[in-house]
């Protein structure tokens, strides 16, 4: 967070560490600055200051209007985020971490004469932002067990990269035990790998979504229609291979008898976190396999088998559903005929 704060602020801020001792005065606020700022006034350290609940910009606020004192000790010069590498990050505090963030570099073309030559953050947010990317490229570079950052300088795509990443690695480690073992891949080693998947938000199915909603998460992987007509792999399904080869060994592990000769498809999607609406998936042609993993109440699936694809979803009588439960093993769903001609243009398998 960077707020409208003098300058001499931040460089201070950029000194402290997480160790560094403080004394708060008599709670000067109000309202329910008042009530946080009694929890976190008894704290003795920056770190305990935010452990007991204030947060960064609290800290420069609260110095600069001098409610709170700076005691010792402090750093010598700056932490200089853009010479840490990824073992050096590991060994920081999260109150290091974050106080990294403020951390005004010395000016070199700065003329001699103060005892501070800084960057004026507040005119030079774009070196700011280049030290918050910086940071977090640190985080995943440790978080992957990596050397250095470089290999993330092409490859980091938001904050579900790291998360993807390992569970690529889960799901590869999952992949030599059951290889070992000649075995097939158990629901519980999905589910561990499915726990640690970084999943998007998805502002695209907009059928599954209730009103109100913006997103769900929801990635659909393997092959897909672009716009333009051509169909390609998702880029995903290309990128986390380890884990793509998991979802579909554990599909081939546990699809029903009948299903294990005829049974092709060319998408999984993989949802969490929500309850759709009553729609249809237009785009499936064929049967589908459905399947709920993880630790939930009800998740019930209201199927309709004789849809004819043209009354309105929401008027089909709840009566006509066959209630099933996709918790307890693989169930198949087939698409009525009459829809799946209404919507042959758009012919999609999916594993759900």
């Amino acid at each position: 967070m960077v707020g409208t704060h003098k300058t001499a602020t931040y460089a201070a801020a950029a000194l402290w560490q997480a160790d560094t001792k403080v004394k708060y005065n008599a709670n000067p606020k109000s309202g329910k600055s008042f009530d946080r700022y009694a929890k976190y006034e008894k704290a003795r350290t920056i770190e305990e200051s935010l452990s007991l609940g204030s947060i960064p910009e609290d800290l420069l606020f609260d110095y600069e209007k001098g409610h709170l004192n700076i005691l010792g000790p402090l750093r010598d010069k700056p932490l200089n985020p853009f010479k840490l590498k990824p073992s050096d990050f590991s060994k920081l505090r999260d109150a290091d971490r974050l106080l990294i963030r403020y951390g005004c570099r010395h000016d070199p073309k700065a003329k001699k004469g103060g005892s501070e030559h800084i960057k004026d953050l507040e005119a030079n947010l774009k070196e700011y932002r280049k030290q918050a990317t910086r940071i977090r490229k640190l985080k995943v570079a440790h978080d992957l067990g990596l050397d250095d950052t470089k290999d993330l300088d092409e490859r980091l795509d938001g904050a579900e990269y790291a998360k993807r990443s390992v569970a690529d690695q889960e799901a590869r480690d999952i992949l030599a035990e059951v290889q070992k073992a000649k075995r097939k891949v158990t629901e519980v080693e999905m589910l561990r790998a499915l726990d640690l998947w970084g999943f998007a938000r998805n502002p695209n199915r907009i059928n599954v979504m209730e009103s109100g909603q913006e997103w769900v998460y929801s990635d659909n992987v393997g092959a897909v229609v672009r716009r333009d007509g051509l169909i390609l792999p998702q880029a995903s399904t290309m990128k986390y291979q380890n884990f793509m080869k998991l979802l579909t060994r554990y599909l081939k592990d546990n699809l029903p008898d009948d299903f294990h000769k005829k049974f092709g498809y060319t998408s999984i999607s993989i949802n969490k976190d929500y309850a759709g609406k009553r729609h249809r998936d237009a785009g499936n042609a064929g049967p589908s396999v459905v399947k709920a993993l993880g630790r939930f109440t009800g998740g019930r699936l209201n199927y309709f088998p004789d849809d004819n694809g043209t009354d309105e979803v929401e008027k089909l009588p709840a009566e006509h559903s066959l209630k099933l439960d996709p918790q307890n093993g693989l169930l198949k769903c087939r698409i009525n005929k009459a829809v799946q001609q209404k919507y042959a243009s758009h012919k999609r398998n999916d594993f759900q």
